[in-house]
């Protein structure tokens, strides 16, 4: 996801359309990092409370 659109001086479409471009590739990188924190924290917690649910149904 390092592709990017090329931003030139001009005020034309082909400028215009890398810039929303660039917004799109921006957003979508956001977007996987977010999920990837969920899915890190998820993991991360997953141990500790299988812990804590053993020992409560004993």
């Amino acid at each position: 996801m390092k592709e990017r659109g090329q931003i030139t001086n001009q005020h034309d479409e082909m400028t215009e359309l890398s810039l929303m471009f660039n917004e799109l590739m921006n957003s979508l990188k956001q977007a996987f990092r977010q999920q990837q924190f969920i899915e890190d924290a998820s993991h991360e917690l997953k141990t500790p409370l299988s812990i804590i649910h053993g020992h409560l149904s004993r």
